[in-house]
């Protein structure tokens, strides 16, 4: 296990955010005009220093979970038994730029074992691409992480100049990536979060279903890829088929690259599917006012998964 963040222990971790906003917004109530001039730089010094004070904290615990979640993952477990073909396997013969073999790339990033296929050029792409696929933990085995009741983090810790939108082939899903073993969580919603299904595929890899109301409207979405290794609140869900509700902010799986995925060592991400009804029509019309290559995000997405971009690219052709 790894060691407790050094700046400060696991609870003031938990709950600096929260004291950290509830300060900003104390020294952002309005004050009157005959003040205001003098004031001006002393609120803008102590929101800065809030806001520096609360990024830091944020930042040590999502290390922290990170360092956590990884080192909770079944070292060398043998995932080699996939079945299917997606292409040419390559498994045996592929090697790194480096020159290192696809089992000692996969020791170096603690992956288990898996089969890497090559996929060559179609008509939605025109470039050929490695498929690294990997089956999950059995759910009986899965390892869970007691991260208590009170976890929450700040923001998802997105790389959004790597994530994108599929092809054609399936239209408006989109894969978000970042560093593998960062939590994610819901960061906005209206109330709980329900998660009431977990399906476990070499395709799909380990995958939530994730339900919640925002702005007054149902959204549901599957999540795939999470690491192997879940917050033991999601017990019930992950062994026994039941259904957690968790609140915004609380993490709820950790990216990881179960299932199939592309790369080598595969892109660590959760591929995100939204199923709920209006969807795909609300996609169609914010792609027609988005930029070449690029498709608008609804603001409850962004707002719902902590995206700072207005725009994401896509594979699609305009």
């Amino acid at each position: 296990m790894p060691p407790e963040p050094p700046a400060q222990d696991k609870a003031i971790a938990n709950r600096v955010f929260k004291q950290g906003q509830d300060a900003i917004r104390a020294v952002k109530r309005p004050v009157s005009k005959k003040t205001l001039s003098k004031k001006t730089a002393t609120l803008t010094e102590q929101e800065a220093w809030y806001e520096k004070r609360v990024r830091a904290a944020a930042t040590e615990l999502h290390d922290y979970y990170r360092q956590m979640a990884l080192a909770g993952v079944s070292p060398n477990m043998d995932r080699s038994n996939v079945a299917g073909t997606y292409g040419t396997e390559i498994t045996q013969s592929w090697r790194s730029p480096g020159g290192l073999t696809l089992s000692e790339v996969e020791d170096l990033h603690n992956l288990g074992r898996g089969r890497l296929f090559y996929q060559p050029p179609n008509e939605d792409r025109s470039w050929g691409r490695n498929v690294y696929q990997t089956a999950p933990q059995k759910r009986d085995k899965m390892p869970f992480l007691n991260l208590g009741p009170d976890a929450r983090i700040l923001y998802n810790e997105w790389d959004e100049n790597r994530s994108y939108f599929h092809a054609k082939d399936q239209p408006y899903e989109m894969d978000m990536m970042a560093e593998r073993g960062t939590p994610f969580a819901i960061m906005e919603a209206d109330g709980p979060i329900l998660i009431d299904r977990y399906r476990t595929g070499v395709t799909e890899g380990n995958a939530l279903r994730i339900s919640f109301e925002i702005d007054g409207r149902p959204k549901v979405g599957l999540f795939l890829h999470g690491l192997d290794v879940f917050p033991d609140y999601l017990k019930t869900a992950i062994q026994e088929d039941g259904e957690v509700t968790v609140q915004p902010k609380q993490p709820i799986f950790f990216v990881g690259t179960t299932g199939r995925s592309v790369g080598v060592p595969p892109g660590a991400h959760p591929h995100m599917a939204w199923i709920h009804e209006g969807y795909m029509e609300e996609m169609a019309r914010l792609r027609q006012q988005s930029s070449p290559g690029q498709q608008r995000l609804p603001d409850w997405m962004r707002r719902a998964l902590g995206i700072r971009a207005e725009e994401l690219k896509t594979n699609y052709p305009r």
